[in-house]
């Protein structure tokens, strides 16, 4: 009788599992994964939009925005690739979708490090290697555990700040027609495309950067068609070791090399990075 009792009770309490299952698997999957499936799918159809449809669907735009605020407010990190899709293949990078995935990724914070980083070793154009470096410094410097405080993390985010400085000078251009000769530019008046403390001290990170739109060899100064960047640590040593060096035609590759103790200032584009020892930085 007692066999007969326990096996019956084991049946009721294993139905009573696969139910309570049958009914928290679908609220789970709402919960968890739904938005993330919402947005790629939403994604797929702004890069593939059916027959007729327009592009910038609006009722499209209105469910990727929903899904966006839903993967951040639930803290969804395994949502990290597909907003990394949404901010980089969008086209209009002002839009609420674009900008949404962008801030989500700036909130998850450190987790969202390993996939960014990942795709900036995959590599991409111009621009976009600029926003993924902007990024990062961003999460950085709002995850006071991160902060890199040692030659080696200075390096890779003054790697990071001229790219992302870099990013900038393409619009700078369309709409002044030239590059900037400062920094300062970069951050004053009505353009706010920069850190403001890097444009006025030209210095974070312990690095020092500066703009030149002066090609080596010659006399004069090429607003309207040159810049070059560098970064210099601010002390040899303690805050970096190595000089990176950037410029309009150099296919947005930094260069960088341990120069001593004996630069300062800007240090001017190579003629031939590679004969002069110059390596490309990562």
């Amino acid at each position: 009788m007692n066999g007969r009792r326990a096996s019956w009770l084991a049946t009721v309490f294993g139905l009573s599992v696969v139910g309570v299952l049958v009914v928290l698997a679908p609220a789970a999957y709402w919960y968890f994964q739904w938005p993330v499936t919402s947005l790629r799918r939403g994604l797929e159809r702004y890069l593939a939009p059916p027959h007729g449809e327009p592009i910038d669907d609006k009722d499209n735009m209105a469910r990727m925005e929903g899904s966006v605020r839903s993967i951040r407010e639930r803290r969804l990190y395994h949502a990290t690739d597909v907003l990394l899709d949404v901010w980089l293949q969008y086209d209009a990078t002002d839009n609420p979708v674009s900008q949404g995935a962008r801030d989500t990724l700036s909130s998850f914070g450190e987790p969202a490090l390993p996939a960014i980083e990942a795709r900036m070793r995959m590599g991409s154009d111009g621009s976009r290697a600029g926003w993924l470096a902007g990024l990062r410094l961003e999460i950085w410097n709002q995850s006071p555990l991160l902060h890199p405080e040692l030659p080696a993390q200075n390096e890779r985010a003054a790697v990071d700040t001229l790219r992302e400085i870099a990013s900038h000078l393409g619009s700078f251009r369309i709409d002044t027609g030239r590059y900037p000769t400062n920094l300062s530019e970069l951050a004053g008046g009505q353009y706010h495309l920069i850190d403001p403390e890097l444009a006025r001290s030209g210095s974070k990170w312990g690095y020092c950067y500066c703009i030149s739109n002066q090609p080596r060899g010659s006399s004069r100064t090429c607003p309207a068609e040159y810049w070059e960047l560098s970064a210099l640590p601010v002390e040899y040593a303690t805050t970096g070791r190595r000089v990176f060096v950037m410029k309009a035609q150099s296919s947005w590759v930094v260069y960088g090399k341990d120069l001593g103790a004996s630069s300062s200032g800007h240090e001017t584009f190579p003629e031939d990075p590679s004969a002069s020892g110059w390596e490309e930085a990562k």
